[in-house]
């Protein structure tokens, strides 16, 4: 189960600060964001980002920046373990007014319901109609 996003008027003057798409782009970053020690952490990329909130890499980088600027996300450096680079990621820094709510573990998640199986004792045996339609119209007609 997702993670929850709870939003009140306290959050509106900070989003009319930053503007709309940057304000999709905390969203999509909150929504992906994971609890770290200390910090709220999201390992999304800019690109990753874009294509959640179905804008450009460009602009999504610029939200980014403009989240940036204004103290919501910070972007955390890639950690080194055994010798390869680890993901990068962003802390986030939650305006007032917009919380987070963790995913429940105890909610199974949702399964689809499975359609039964062909029965195929019953399949229909198989006709010579569309092979009699080809011959018949291979035959001239009078």
């Amino acid at each position: 189960m997702p993670a929850l996003l709870h939003i009140d008027a306290r959050a509106f003057e900070v989003a009319a600060r930053v503007g709309p798409t940057a304000w999709l782009v905390l969203e999509q970053l909150a929504l992906c964001s994971q609890v770290d020690g200390d910090d709220l952490v999201s390992r999304e990329t800019a690109r990753s980002v874009a294509a959640a909130v179905s804008v450009s890499k460009d602009t999504a980088a610029g939200a980014l920046r403009r989240l940036g600027d204004a103290g919501l996300v910070r972007r955390r450096a890639q950690d080194r373990t055994e010798g390869r680079f680890g993901a990068a990621g962003y802390v986030l820094e939650l305006p007032a007014g917009l919380a987070r709510t963790p995913p429940r573990n105890d909610t199974p998640p949702a399964v689809p319901p499975r359609r039964p199986a062909p029965d195929r004792r019953t399949r229909p045996s198989p006709t010579t109609d569309q092979l009699t339609l080809l011959v018949d119209a291979q035959e001239p007609q009078p």
